[in-house]
């Protein structure tokens, strides 16, 4: 019986297994629609399936199963070891994601409501803050401000690439009295 059994259990996983894959098949179906016809996506009716995102937001709230968590400081400890060993650089040097105000100011960023600053662009920053926690940032400047921590200019290495963005100082309004 325990033979039957077993064989049983493992009908019922392929089956779940089939109906996670065709529930994944049918939203990247829906995901590539939209991607086609972004446009004709945007002017349709708000409804599960007719946005990128709100097929994201089915994808994380139809999953059935658990996300994995770690709660012992031995998975803790690697999670720690893989971070750090994927902010290191090709030299061996610690790479960190910077920005630079307006005014020359180098600032590192990181994600103000969870604190990761393991970005490898600002592309993957800006993905992050608006996908994990909603948050939306105007103009460079404005994510700068909000989200960059001042440092010491010798902290950026010398081959970052933030080192070749030039300074631009906002524009000042034109004093009506100057004439």
């Amino acid at each position: 019986h325990q033979f039957d059994l077993e064989i049983y259990l493992k009908h019922r996983e392929i089956s779940a297994i089939r109906e996670e894959i065709g529930k994944a098949e049918d939203l990247l179906s829906d995901i590539r629609l939209a991607v086609r016809n972004d446009t004709a996506a945007v002017s349709a009716p708000d409804t599960h399936h007719n946005t990128r995102r709100s097929a994201l937001q089915t994808i994380v709230s139809n999953m059935s199963f658990p996300l994995p968590s770690i709660s012992n400081s031995l998975g803790q400890d690697a999670i720690r070891h893989a971070r750090m060993n994927s902010r290191r650089s090709s030299n061996g040097t610690t790479k960190w994601l910077y920005g630079r105000r307006a005014d020359g100011v180098y600032v590192s960023l990181a994600c103000p409501r969870c604190h990761r600053d393991d970005f490898a662009n600002q592309q993957g920053f800006l993905n992050h803050c608006r996908l994990a926690h909603g948050l939306e940032f105007g103009p460079y400047e404005e994510m700068i401000k909000q989200c960059g921590t001042p440092v010491d200019e010798s902290e950026v290495p010398l081959d970052h690439p933030i080192r070749l963005r030039a300074i631009t100082k906002p524009l000042s309004k034109p004093n009506p009295n100057q004439y």
